[in-house]
């Protein structure tokens, strides 16, 4: 599992998460992230696919697949906003996740 998170003071944010998979196996795999905040949770679901570039030394085929999240919170106080990814619990195979992002941006207010 991977996991990234940002401490912030109250506010409204603009809020956003990803996570990087990257399959080597002979069937699509899966993946999900979910993004957290106090009051939100928002998760994505997404299928790793089995096909890519050819390394020729090797030759094997890999792909990759990038599932994110996004949503706007309003904290009354000051609170955590998390990423966090694993592989697909329904998964026919296992990939593997490189990376786990976070992002929050302080907006003045929501229209």
């Amino acid at each position: 599992m991977g996991t990234a998170s940002v401490s912030v003071p109250a506010g409204i944010y603009a809020i956003s998460g990803d996570g990087l998979f990257f399959n080597r196996q002979a069937k699509p795999g899966a993946g999900e992230c979910t993004l957290e905040a106090p009051g939100v949770s928002e998760a994505r679901f997404g299928t790793v696919p089995n096909v890519g570039e050819e390394e020729p030394i090797e030759k094997t085929i890999e792909g990759s697949a990038t599932i994110a999240n996004s949503g706007v919170v309003e904290l009354k106080t000051a609170g955590t906003i998390t990423e966090k990814c694993l592989t697909g619990r329904e998964s026919q195979v296992t990939v593997s996740l490189s990376s786990t992002r976070v992002t929050a941006i302080l907006v003045g207010a929501l229209n």
